[in-house]
């Protein structure tokens, strides 16, 4: 037996085609993008030191270079400044004695001289005699204004040195005991110095020179704005005195 297919209208067909043929027709064919227009690149190096390479890159996309100046601004403009406003109720002879002792101020002090006397001593003996009293009493009130006081006992070549250092020491405490009792404030300023074979004044080969030898020397040193001590005018230099002066003769016309 033989099965045949069953046939379609042929009109129907031909009407599929036709309208598949025309919707192909209809659709337009894709454009073709346009050519984009190439990047602009350069050589530039990226990276410092050793590890610095060059590389091709965009030029947007390339290390830019670094500004070396800084920007200069403007510096504001100076202000004038006033004149000194004088104080109240200063002359000009005030402002001179301030500038004065300004400039008194700058200056360095000078150091003040150091000043000696001699008490002498009898041979091998340590006490003080009237000399020596008198010496120190007028001494005192100098001693007592003083920043520095050194008392240094001396001897002569007479004699063994051990016994001469103790008697240089044994002078040199009295004088400072005498001291002491006139002038107390000069104890945290005073200070011994004893040494018996030593520092002689003069040369030992003769009896004055021994006995001038024999002594304490008192150095002291006063602060730079107390006055030297006056010393006394020799009478040679001191003028002389006018003789006294006759009383005048009385004329004969006054006579009774």
């Amino acid at each position: 037996m033989t099965y045949r297919l069953p046939r379609l209208p042929m009109r129907g067909a031909l009407a599929s085609a036709a309208l598949l043929i025309a919707g192909c027709a209809a659709t337009p064919p894709p454009t073709p993008a346009a050519p984009s227009s190439p990047v602009p690149q350069r050589l530039a190096q990226v990276g410092y030191g050793q590890e610095a390479v060059f590389e091709t890159c965009r030029t947007d996309a390339c290390p830019q270079r670094t500004p070396k100046t800084l920007p200069i601004l403007a510096s504001p403009p100076a202000r004038a400044l006033a004149p000194p406003t004088p104080l109240q109720g200063s002359s000009a002879s005030d402002r001179e004695t301030s500038g004065h002792a300004r400039a008194q101020a700058g200056r360095p002090q000078e150091e003040a001289a150091l000043q000696q006397i001699d008490i002498q001593f009898a041979f091998a003996s340590a006490r003080l005699g009237p000399d020596a009293h008198q010496a120190l009493r007028a001494l005192a009130p100098r001693l007592a204004q003083a920043r520095q006081v050194k008392v240094s006992g001396r001897t002569d070549s007479t004699g063994p040195t051990a016994v001469n250092e103790r008697l240089a020491k044994a002078r040199a405490d009295a004088v400072l005991r005498e001291l002491l009792v006139l002038a107390p404030g000069i104890a945290p300023v005073a200070r011994v110095d004893a040494q018996g074979a030593c520092c002689y004044a003069q040369a030992n080969d003769s009896a004055a020179g021994r006995a001038r030898n024999r002594r304490v020397e008192i150095r002291y040193r006063l602060d730079s704005d107390v006055p030297p001590e006056p010393r006394p005018i020799p009478s040679s230099l001191q003028p002389a005195s006018d003789p006294p002066s006759k009383p005048a003769p009385i004329p004969d016309s006054t006579r009774p």
